[in-house]
């Protein structure tokens, strides 16, 4: 029995062991990881720098040579996310990716293609509500925002659309409907009309 624990020991040491070569050459591969501020300062994605040690990684970014930055592996970035919660900042570019089609984009679709979009936009919204109920990750919380600001611009284009093709039908009619009329103000819209004004003129010479 006492064998047999004295295995298990010393089987966990041998593991121990292994774990921290391979530690010590995934370092000397991928270098040290930089401080979020020397990310921060140096407008740079979050990234490993090659060096010899870990004392020279945190120095001075000028002690540096030019050409260092080296890509963190995907295998590291699954370590910090677990750890402490890093998250990649996505830079000005992938930002703007993300930002919703323009509105005269919008406007050379047809009805059935914005009615799909929309759809589309709505399913989206509805699974990244869920993920803010669960818990999910902080760019699926800012990006609803984004997807909202995209439903009203297609909501918006298909109203645009739908009056411009009313106002078609109705140019030649006597009467117009009231949400087709213009709007200007309350004012405006009671005052008479050119024509009732000279009337109204006519008469008041006449008496």
């Amino acid at each position: 029995m006492l064998y047999c624990q004295a295995s298990v020991f010393d089987a966990d040491k041998v593991a121990v062991m292994d774990f921290e070569q391979a530690a010590d050459r995934e370092e000397e591969t991928c270098g040290c990881i930089r401080s979020e501020g020397d990310v921060f300062l140096n407008d740079a994605s979050p990234c490993l720098l090659s060096g010899d040690g870990v004392d020279e990684a945190f120095e001075l970014h000028e002690h540096h040579a030019a050409g260092t930055m080296e890509p963190a592996s995907d295998s590291l970035k699954q370590v910090l996310q677990g750890c402490t919660g890093w998250q990649p900042i996505p830079r000005p570019q992938e930002r703007l990716a993300t930002v919703a089609s323009a509105v005269h984009e919008l406007r050379g679709k047809t009805k059935a293609e914005l009615q799909n979009q929309l759809k589309d936009l709505k399913n989206e919204l509805s699974l990244l509500r869920v993920a803010k109920v669960t818990g999910g990750a902080p760019n699926k919380l800012s990006k609803i925002k984004v997807v909202r600001l995209s439903i009203a611009r297609v909501l918006t284009v298909i109203s645009q659309k739908q009056k411009a093709a009313l106002r078609e039908v109705y140019e030649k009619k006597k009467h117009i409907p009231l949400d087709l009329r213009p709007k200007k103000t309350r004012a405006i819209r009671r005052r008479l009309t050119k024509h009732q004004v000279t009337l109204s003129m006519g008469i008041k010479g006449f008496l």
